[in-house]
């Protein structure tokens, strides 16, 4: 069986261009030392351009 872990991160949204993610490595390498594995994302939030705003982070580990 696994355990799921999930994190919410907001991109930084520039109005006129495009929106950027950052921090994305350090939780990733975070949650790396605590034995998750990262295996994806999901877009949660969408501006009506289609850009998106925010995503969540999935790792996984084997459940103890």
């Amino acid at each position: 069986m696994k355990i799921y872990k999930y994190v919410e991160l907001e991109c930084e949204n520039h109005k006129a261009t495009n929106s950027i993610i950052t921090g994305h490595r350090a939780i990733i390498d975070e949650n790396a030392k605590c034995g998750y594995r990262y295996v994806g994302y999901i877009p949660l939030k969408m501006g009506p351009s289609g850009k998106v705003l925010s995503v969540e982070l999935i790792f996984e580990k084997d459940a103890d």
